[in-house]
């Protein structure tokens, strides 16, 4: 199962050029945390080996085209600021990466595998909530057929 986690990240990796070529990048970021959630959960509902297989295939994939797309989004909106930006950002990211295993640990120890499983995939439908939001406020801010002024 490893190795289908990671074959699909490297697909994603791979494939992200093309979705971001046809995609704006919160869109690629709000469906892309969304798979992880699905999947996530998938995983944990998932039946036979070979569903869990697809769904975690389904994780590798989705998670890809993550991190490369949420550090662009940061230097899209904060150019002039850009290492501050994703300076933040890698420092939550770390910060999730010390937690995230630790509080999956704990719920799987206290309430199962498939219980803990809930941990990650609630991680990824808050990202995906918050770039609805994001998404929405840009939304408000330029109207669908408003001129915007590179700056």
């Amino acid at each position: 199962m490893i190795a289908v986690y990671w074959s699909g990240l490297c697909a994603g990796r791979l494939l992200t050029p093309l979705m971001l070529a046809r995609a704006p990048k919160l869109v690629v970021v709000l469906v892309a945390a969304s798979a992880t959630a699905l999947a996530t959960f998938g995983m944990a509902l998932a039946p036979t080996p070979l569903v869990l297989g697809g769904v975690v295939l389904l994780a590798g994939l989705a998670v890809g085209p993550l991190a490369p797309t949420i550090v662009s989004v940061a230097g899209d909106r904060y150019p002039r600021q850009m290492g501050a930006a994703i300076g933040v950002l890698l420092s939550a990211a770390q910060i999730g990466g010390m937690v995230m295993p630790w509080l999956t640990g704990r719920a799987t120890i206290e309430f199962g595998y498939r219980a803990g499983l809930a941990v990650p995939a609630l991680a990824a439908a808050g990202v995906a909530a918050g770039t609805a939001l994001a998404w929405r406020q840009r939304a408000r801010r330029f109207p669908v057929g408003a001129q915007v002024r590179a700056q």
